[in-house]
């Protein structure tokens, strides 16, 4: 099965939550992750930051560095 991402934006008060509520009803759980730009926005939609479904954490050190800390555990199978 070919990934799907959907990226909703608009202001404030327009049903972003609201259609990410219904589609995290809708769509399997295993395969459907909620992502956001900070922590607060993640907390917010029970979902995670972009960085820690990653697996970089907060981003800091070489590319070498993340690419290997993407390569352990459960963030390299979200990935794939």
């Amino acid at each position: 099965m070919r990934p799907n991402h959907l990226t909703r934006l608009g202001c404030a008060g327009t049903g972003k939550s609201l259609v990410l509520k219904f589609l995290t009803r809708v769509l399997p759980e295993d395969t459907t992750f909620i992502t956001a730009l900070t922590g607060v926005a993640a907390a917010a939609l029970g979902g995670r930051t972009l960085h820690s479904f990653a697996g970089i954490g907060l981003g800091t050190g070489t590319r070498e560095m993340l690419l290997r800390s993407v390569g352990k555990g459960f963030a390299l199978s979200r990935w794939l």
